[in-house]
């Protein structure tokens, strides 16, 4: 059984997912903001760790900062982006010589609604760095 299919007018889908892709590309750039504000924090408490550390090795000769408590490392993903997605589509749709295109429930559901496999992790991993950024900004 083939999945249903409709028409859509190229000039529509071409808005609705510009408009789509310029809000993933919005969210992505405040995500990435978020992320560096994170990570910054995460390095100045890592700096004041080794600092602390620093300070025991200057006071004990004996000290041996390796068994210390200083560790740091980068644990935040990066955000991601879909753009080239967005991106792939809209060329397609530039390029067609069709007035209109037909789309199956799920590619219209991709497309037009933003509700692509990637969608939910990517809102997810979005609203913590968009949150952290309002709350270190």
């Amino acid at each position: 059984m083939s999945a249903l299919k409709f028409k859509f007018a190229v000039t529509t889908l071409t808005e609705r997912i510009q408009a789509n892709r310029d809000k993933h590309e919005a969210t992505h750039k405040e995500a990435v903001e978020g992320w560096y504000l994170t990570v910054k924090e995460q390095a100045e408490k890592a700096i004041r760790q080794f600092e602390r550390v620093a300070k025991k090795a200057e006071e004990r000769a004996d000290f041996d900062p390796r068994g210390s408590d200083f560790t740091f490392y980068i644990r935040e993903a990066y955000p991601e982006h879909h753009l080239a997605d967005y991106d792939r589509v809209l060329d397609m749709l530039a390029l067609t010589t069709a007035e209109e295109v037909e789309l199956t429930a799920a590619e219209f559901g991709s497309y037009v609604r933003d509700e692509g496999s990637w969608s939910r992790d990517f809102a997810a991993t979005s609203s913590v760095y968009v949150s952290n950024k309002q709350r270190l900004s």
